[in-house]
């Protein structure tokens, strides 16, 4: 229908080829390659990656896991550190109030006894100096806890920080280098298309008609190398007819 009303349907340029062949234009190959060079890996890149990060993330929740151990024996410390205390201040109320029962018992203050003995039951036999030595030495045991812990913690902290540093930088290195070889890829893939436009158009008058003067704004990216596979696909050509 199109040649019926005199448009040139022949595809000269080779938009419809898909793989590579000798003889005519081959810009829909050229193109196509492109494309596959574009994606060329990533796949495996991407799932390399995924894997890479995995690891990395477990790396950062033992670090996290590390920072909670600083903070349990902070509060290990702290909790026996409060029973010490209170145990203390029990002790002291109870060595008070026995210190006022005698002194009342020599003045014959037989209410304020009563009274005081009262309060000295409320505070039970569980008092005493044995359990103040015992809060002191338990406070002493997890002060000393508490530095083995900070010790540990800060030793395998400093270990996977660097360990993490390591990874990071390693990632970021193998990111780069992908991103290096596959724009070279790509260049080189894309230049060989553009040379291929560019040479069919240059050589198809018809097309050169048709394209609405785009031509007039062809890459020069080509440069000399334009009129060198000029003279290669002539050659092609005239191989093929023969």
């Amino acid at each position: 229908m199109l040649s019926s009303i005199g448009i040139d349907v022949n595809d000269s340029s080779g938009w419809l080829k898909t793989e590579l062949v000798r003889g005519g234009g081959q810009c829909g190959a050229f193109a196509i390659k492109y494309q596959h060079v574009r994606h060329h890996g990533s796949n495996d890149f991407f799932s390399r990656m995924i894997s890479r990060l995995k690891s990395y993330d477990i790396l950062i929740e033992e670090i996290d896991n590390y920072m909670w151990m600083h903070r349990v024996a902070d509060y290990i410390e702290k909790h026996y550190s409060n029973v010490r205390a209170d145990a203390l201040a029990a002790w002291e109320k109870k060595t008070d109030i026995t210190t006022a029962i005698n002194i009342a018992t020599r003045k014959r203050l037989t209410l304020l006894v009563k009274e005081l003995k009262e309060k000295l039951e409320i505070i039970g036999n569980s008092v005493s100096y044995t359990s103040v030595k015992e809060a002191k030495e338990r406070h002493l045991g997890s002060k000393a806890l508490k530095v083995e812990l900070e010790i540990l913690a800060s030793r395998r902290f400093q270990r996977l920080q660097a360990t993490c540093a390591e990874h990071s930088i390693s990632i970021i290195n193998e990111w780069t280098l992908r991103e290096e070889a596959a724009t070279k890829a790509e260049m080189k893939s894309l230049k060989e298309a553009i040379e291929e436009i560019e040479y069919n158009l240059s050589r198809d008058e018809s097309a050169i008609r048709a394209d609405g003067g785009a031509h007039l704004f062809a890459s020069t990216m080509s440069g000399n190398n334009s009129s060198a596979r000029s003279s290669v696909c002539s050659s092609q050509s005239r191989t093929s007819a023969q």
